[in-house]
């Protein structure tokens, strides 16, 4: 497959984006292919992963880390980009100049989200926003929503049961993946500086493991299909 490039995007805080960021690019290293891993997001959690990482001389193989933060970031990420079989960028929650360039140039936006009002919400607006740079740029742009953080007690609420009927009717098309034991994934990326440098026998790292290659998968043959379908 020619290069692909996934951005991570949500306007609510707190969803788990910079988590699944670090997690499908993991994934993606771990089958060997070189990532460009790029931060634009101003609160700058994948610069600070990084450079955790690295005061604990913990490599990162196959790893590009781009800070996208700065002036230059939308003149720079169409190189950052070019030169990466693959790439995921971490966005900011604001719709900024960046936000709409980096939307632009991916091939699929993956949209992290819990199942709760202000998260429907916030979803909603990353669609919005992905819709209108489409129109924009004159190409539809391939949107994943990922149900992130479940617990059986959310499992068992109302919003939840009624929650795929609700994101059928706003046009969602949501990932089978969903993300579970968000705690373990964040002692992980947290405690360890990288996740995938891990190579133990834990239940934590199976779990993450398996996440990232199932979510990478449901993203590749999206990818596929919009391609063959162009």
């Amino acid at each position: 497959m020619a290069g692909v490039t996934i951005a991570m995007l949500n306007p609510k805080g707190g969803v788990g984006k910079t988590t699944i960021a670090l997690l499908v690019a993991g994934e993606m290293a771990e089958r060997g292919v070189a990532t460009a891993l790029i931060d634009m997001d101003r609160r700058g959690n994948v610069v600070a992963w990084a450079e955790k990482a690295a005061r604990r001389h913990l490599e990162l193989p196959r790893i590009t880390v781009h800070d996208g933060r700065g002036a230059n970031a939308v003149e720079a990420l169409p190189g950052w980009i070019a030169v990466a079989p693959f790439a995921v960028i971490d966005l900011p929650g604001e719709e900024t100049t960046a936000a709409a360039a980096a939307v632009a140039l991916a091939d699929c936006v993956v949209t992290p989200m819990k199942v709760s009002e202000q998260d429907i919400a916030g979803a909603r607006a990353a669609q919005r926003f992905v819709r209108r740079i489409g129109e924009e740029t004159r190409r539809a742009i391939p949107q994943l929503f990922v149900v992130n953080e479940i617990t059986l007690n959310k499992e068992r609420s109302i919003l939840y049961r009624a929650f795929d009927e609700l994101a059928a009717s706003f046009g969602m098309r949501i990932a089978a993946t969903r993300i579970r034991e968000k705690d373990r994934l964040n002692r992980l990326t947290g405690t360890e500086g990288t996740l995938f440098t891990m190579r133990d026998d834990s239940e934590a790292w199976r779990t993450s493991a398996a996440l990232g290659a199932h979510l990478i998968n449901e993203v590749l043959a999206m990818v596929q299909a919009e391609r063959r379908a162009a």
